[in-house]
């Protein structure tokens, strides 16, 4: 025997384990962001490529291709398109990379 000291299998004493199951123990904080990303309706989407000038070219395998005469935009088959990517396809239709 060690004298006071218990010892645990692996050389840990008895303290450390309680303090390090202390630890396991502690409740955990869990951070949750709401959603501030609004979806576009695809219908709304193509009312604005049509302002801009553009027209509806084929179907594709899940997406729609509408063209301005020189370039091709693929446009997802989708009720409604996340907010980032109809923004980026707006950004990449007005000419702005």
């Amino acid at each position: 025997m060690q004298g006071a000291r218990s010892v645990w299998k692996g050389g840990k004493t008895v303290k450390s384990y309680l303090s390090l199951l202390a630890e396991i123990q502690r409740p955990l904080t869990v951070y949750t962001y709401p959603c501030t990303v609004k979806p576009m309706k695809r219908r709304d989407l193509e009312r604005a490529l049509r302002q801009l000038g553009w027209y509806f070219l084929r179907h594709g395998g899940q997406h729609d291709v509408w063209t301005d005469g020189k370039r091709e935009e693929a446009i997802p088959r989708h009720t409604e398109i996340h907010d980032k990517l109809a923004r980026a396809i707006l950004r990449r239709v007005k000419g702005r990379a």
